[in-house]
């Protein structure tokens, strides 16, 4: 009689997660949301992930990280996905090209505000919410700073440029939808950080995630978060750290002055090289916070072993 084959290999979430890189509650939420693997059921219903299925979850977490969304890339092949990896290591052309660059610059130097907005709002249309916020809205920004800087832009024209990429951001964030357990955020920045676009960013992300977004803006003193917090009853809130002298100390006295029930997370280029802070969880890449959310919306408790 020959012999059979070996049963393939699988693993329970908390495995695959480790493996993969990704939190049990992210990977649900892949699943559920955007059909990115589909384990095996054991006869109690239990998932069970092949090596597989968790080199495909490692997989698509590195694509994500480059940049794209989960939904418009967790239907492609493994094939389709590694190419995309290449595509980014050998120098993709960003959304944002040289030729809507000039064109944006020119407009923000001749005050052209329609201008200016009619060609974000096509970026957005193609884009999404979440990829318009990373991929245009911040590098246009950035190259506006540098223009500002280096003496070719006026201060008027970036004051406007500013006004108008906020207003697009402002208006991405939508209320979440009712009896869907959505999350309550506070985003901010603590008392003298006077940078908040890219928190705003942040924020869309956070919202397109499923969060429903309390926006404080930049220089909050501690004891008005506290408040906020307290008054909103917010899961989590949200600190953008930018260019903050005493940051780490800042941050410590928000953790503090907030309930210990509230996360608290942070982010930005002022957090590099911060001593880690107990209570407080660090945002290395904006589209970590769909990972953040997604533990909030589908909870360890919740989670299928």
């Amino acid at each position: 009689m020959a012999e059979s084959e070996p049963a393939e290999e699988t693993f329970p979430v908390r495995v695959a997660a480790r493996m993969s890189g990704l939190k049990p509650e992210l990977i649900r939420a892949w699943e559920q949301r955007h059909g990115a693997v589909e384990p095996a059921r054991t006869a109690g219903g239990t998932r069970r992930y092949s090596r597989r299925d968790v080199e495909r979850l490692d997989l698509l977490r590195r694509v994500v990280h480059t940049g794209h969304r989960i939904g418009n890339v967790a239907a492609l092949s493994e094939a389709e996905l590694e190419a995309r990896l290449a595509t980014v290591a050998g120098g993709s052309p960003s959304a944002l090209g040289e030729d809507l660059i000039e064109s944006l610059i020119g407009a923000c130097d001749r005050h052209d505000t329609a201008e200016i907005r009619t060609l974000l709002g096509e970026r957005l249309s193609s884009l999404g919410p979440v990829d318009f916020a990373l991929d245009v809205a911040l590098p246009f920004m950035h190259r506006v700073g540098a223009a500002w800087e280096e003496g070719s832009l006026g201060i008027a024209s970036e004051h406007l440029a500013t006004a108008v990429v906020r207003a697009f951001l402002l208006d991405l964030i939508q209320p979440a939808p009712e009896g869907k357990g959505a999350p309550r955020l506070i985003f901010a920045a603590p008392s003298s950080e006077r940078h908040d676009l890219g928190l705003l960013a942040a924020a869309v992300v956070a919202n397109q995630s499923g969060a429903e977004i309390i926006f404080l803006g930049a220089d909050m003193p501690e004891e008005d978060l506290r408040t906020a917090a307290a008054a909103a009853r917010v899961e989590a809130v949200v600190l953008g750290i930018v260019c903050l002298p005493n940051a780490h100390d800042q941050i410590k006295d928000v953790r503090k002055a907030l309930p210990k029930s509230v996360s608290l997370w942070i982010g930005g280029a002022g957090i590099a090289g911060l001593p880690p802070i107990s209570g407080v969880e660090r945002l290395v890449h904006f589209r970590d916070l769909e990972a953040f959310v997604a533990e909030l919306r589908f909870p360890r408790s919740e989670v299928t072993p």
